[in-house]
């Protein structure tokens, strides 16, 4: 009886309507980047393109690091807003659609970890 239920479910998740839906990978970049400005995040438009690229991808951070060709420890410092050259230059490659160098230049704003950091910041 399985086998015969197989090609219907196959036809019936390709005749689906959300079958041809695609995520809006720019609307996640943005609203990933204004939390992450929110949080206090030193390097949110980085951290959102990078976290960007790992979802169209579909990969979680072992197999990111693993395509990367770096430790897992230097893709999560990167998603922290800490990007080493091998995982910039990595991500190049992988997403030449994203200006790499222009997320990077210049300081990263101080991260503000805790509420009263801010509220002392906002303060000023």
């Amino acid at each position: 009886m399985m086998r015969r239920l197989a090609p219907a479910v196959t036809d019936a998740k390709r005749s689906h309507p959300a079958s041809s839906w695609q995520p809006d990978h720019d609307h996640f970049r943005r609203r990933v980047e204004e939390r992450l400005r929110d949080d206090g995040c030193a390097r949110p438009e980085f951290v959102a393109a990078v976290l960007e690229v790992r979802a169209r991808l579909g990969l979680d951070v072992a197999g990111f690091a693993e395509l990367l060709r770096v430790d897992r420890s230097v893709v999560d410092e990167a998603e922290a807003g800490c990007p080493a050259r091998a995982v910039v230059l990595a991500l190049a490659r992988l997403a030449p659609d994203i200006d790499w160098p222009a997320l990077i230049r210049g300081p990263a704003r101080p991260a503000l970890r805790r509420a009263s950091d801010r509220a002392t910041l906002e303060q000023r």
